[in-house]
């Protein structure tokens, strides 16, 4: 009988440099090197397709109402669609919070003293405010 492997771990594939095509990111090549870009990086873009999910949720449930009063529209997505999605998004948003709970756990253990150690150092940059960021 032929040998299964039942390792669940998938080898790491990294993009290679030498090509054209560069894997899209919201990070310069500087950023990417400052602690938890990464996350926030990350972070972004499932917050913008839980929002997007939620849109269309939304919409599609108004449509429908829409149809309860007489009105010719079509959802963009049926109920069971709809459904799907909010699980998505729930199930997205709740990873996205437990992910942030680990990093908030490691900030707390380990990242507090060593900025602690920096800032003696060398001036740390506060975050801007969201109106300078944005």
């Amino acid at each position: 009988m032929p040998s299964t492997n039942t390792s669940t771990s998938s080898p790491v594939v990294t993009p290679s440099r030498d090509a054209l095509h560069k894997p899209f990111s919201w990070l310069t090549e500087e950023a990417e090197r400052y602690p938890l870009a990464d996350f926030v990086a990350i972070t972004k873009d499932i917050c913008h397709g839980i929002q997007t999910c939620i849109e269309l949720v939304n919409n599609s449930e108004l449509d429908r109402l829409a149809q309860e009063d007489g009105n010719d529209v079509t959802p963009v997505l049926s109920a069971f669609d709809s459904s799907s999605l909010l699980r998505m998004a729930l199930a997205s948003s709740r990873l996205m919070a437990l992910e942030a709970d680990s990093k908030l756990e490691w900030i707390h253990k380990y990242g507090a003293p060593k900025m602690r150690a920096q800032s003696s150092t060398q001036s740390v940059p506060s975050q801007p405010s969201r109106k300078e960021g944005e």
